[in-house]
């Protein structure tokens, strides 16, 4: 079975209490192919958000989340096929994929104002 529509990936730039941006993409079997839009998703309901232009961070991360996964996976696979000899590698890209969401999800005091200032634009206008 085929999975394919729309997802949101990229997850970033998160205001503390407030919510994050994520990208929405067409996506096959939860890979990320075409970017149609960026959002900020409100934190008390994921399918509550903002249409906020396109964020160039979020897709990035998108495409790397998802090239770092199929890495690893690719290298798990290749360790049980060469009895653990690829485990050096596999080890160290699942580690940085799991750790990509803490390191790189908060957003900074200065990209926490600008959010706040594009969603009180918005709500002002409408």
């Amino acid at each position: 079975m085929i999975v394919f529509g729309t997802h949101k990936f990229g997850w970033v730039d998160q205001v503390e209490g407030l919510g994050s941006v994520a990208t929405m993409f067409i996506h096959v079997m939860y890979v990320p192919l075409i970017p149609t839009g960026s959002f900020f998703i409100f934190a008390d309901d994921e399918d509550r958000g903002v249409t906020i232009p396109l964020n160039g961070k979020s897709v990035l991360i998108a495409y790397t989340r998802a090239a770092m996964f199929w890495t690893a996976f690719i290298c798990t696979l290749a360790a049980l096929v060469s009895s653990g000899l690829t485990c050096c590698c596999a080890l160290p890209v699942w580690g940085i994929y799991f750790a990509m969401p803490f390191l790189l999800r908060p957003a900074t005091q200065q990209r926490a104002d600008e959010l706040r200032a594009m969603l009180v634009s918005k709500m002002d206008h409408g």
